[in-house]
């Protein structure tokens, strides 16, 4: 008589077993395997152990054959309250990303802080916005824009009368990116748009007499600059 393979979601380890309450499911966070390495896939039968999930997947419930990895802009968990944390395994489901943070691709067992000078992006071309959850990439922040600290959404613009600096103490400069904040525009120069990546000296025949000027005035006549 042939014997009967345990089903789907379920294993055996036990030799000479005669009826089927031998097979035990495997449980939230594991899988059943026939090789005590991989999980046997979701169809297949006649696995012999139980393995926790692989860092950066899942399962829930009981009688899983498959551990399910972590989509993009998620992170795997074992409490449904954080993320599990890298080099973890058994975890039992996922969570979305919070705003300020990220993954990129699937099978994340933890979501990134987005850095200084960057953004949570959802394409690579434009931040998502500061309450965007499930965000999957960061970038840093565009010309004449800053985020100051870290689990940033969105870059903030410059302002008239600013320019974006990456040091704190300098412009950024001929179109750089990654502004961590914004420094005055010195007596002299100016910036003329809300979006400034530096302050141009007033040209020749005009001037600004204070910081944070958005535009150089003419000199009158009788006056020198």
């Amino acid at each position: 008589t042939d014997c009967n393979q345990c089903a789907a979601g379920k294993y055996s380890s036990a030799s000479g077993a005669s009826n089927e309450s031998t097979c035990q499911s495997a449980g939230s966070g594991s899988c059943a395997s026939s090789d005590y390495t991989t999980c046997i896939g979701a169809n297949t039968t006649g696995a012999i152990t139980s393995i926790l999930c692989p860092e950066g997947t899942y399962s829930s419930g009981t009688e899983n054959s498959v551990c399910t990895s972590a989509q993009e802009g998620y992170c795997t968990t074992t409490n449904n309250i954080s993320c599990i944390g890298e080099g973890n395994n058994q975890a039992t489901g996922e969570l979305i990303c919070s705003a300020g943070f990220y993954s990129s691709g699937i099978g994340n067992s933890r979501c990134t802080q987005v850095p200084e000078g960057s953004c949570t992006s959802n394409d690579g071309l434009e931040c998502s916005g500061a309450n965007t959850t499930g965000t999957s990439r960061v970038m840093l922040c565009p010309t004449g824009k800053y985020s100051t600290g870290v689990g940033n959404g969105i870059c903030t613009d410059s302002q008239q009368g600013y320019c974006v600096s990456t040091n704190g103490s300098t412009c950024v400069g001929n179109g750089n990116l990654g502004g961590k904040s914004r420094i005055e525009c010195v007596a002299g120069s100016y910036g003329p748009n809300i979006s400034n990546d530096d302050c141009p000296l007033c040209a020749a025949g005009k001037y600004s007499t204070s910081a944070q000027a958005n535009t150089c005035i003419d000199i009158t006549a009788g006056n020198c600059g």
